[in-house]
């Protein structure tokens, strides 16, 4: 039964695109109640001197994590992957913009990704103090509704 296990683990992906998390994605180890590691990638094709990208968010299982096991550190855990989708569309909004390219062109895609990624970060680290990482029941609260109606737009 563990070499089962352990071949399943190796088999299982790296990254999980945006959905709702479960207890049995969160695969890493840790100290703290709970971690989740996403990521936003902006992934560039050059054809002929005219520059398309393409945007992926995702979810880290291997490094993330959960110790706690409650409802309510699984919905503040969501909410991390949830405000990177938020800041993917935006990038993806913004790039819809910049379909092709140049070189001058991809300074400016390459400026906004990078002040995407801070604004994001800052974001995370705001939701993380704001909500003492889920035990600020109200602010918890605000925090999921502030979030729940930019994933509406």
């Amino acid at each position: 039964m563990h070499t089962l296990l352990f071949i399943l683990l190796l088999q299982s992906p790296a990254h999980l695109s945006y959905r709702q998390l479960t207890f049995s994605d969160f695969r890493g180890h840790g100290s703290e109640p709970g971690l989740t590691v996403s990521n936003i990638d902006l992934i560039d094709n050059d054809t002929d001197g005219i520059t398309t990208y393409r945007v992926e968010a995702y979810f880290s299982p291997k490094e993330s994590y959960i110790n706690l096991r409650t409802a309510a550190v699984l919905q503040h855990e969501q909410g991390h992957l949830d405000i990177t989708e938020i800041y993917a569309r935006r990038l993806r909004a913004f790039l819809s913009q910049h379909l092709k390219c140049n070189h001058q062109q991809q300074v400016v895609v390459s400026n906004y990704y990078d002040q995407l990624i801070a604004d994001w970060s800052a974001e995370e680290n705001l939701y993380d103090k704001e909500t003492d990482h889920s035990r600020e029941k109200e602010q918890q609260a605000a925090w999921l509704k502030k979030i729940a109606s930019e994933m509406a737009q």
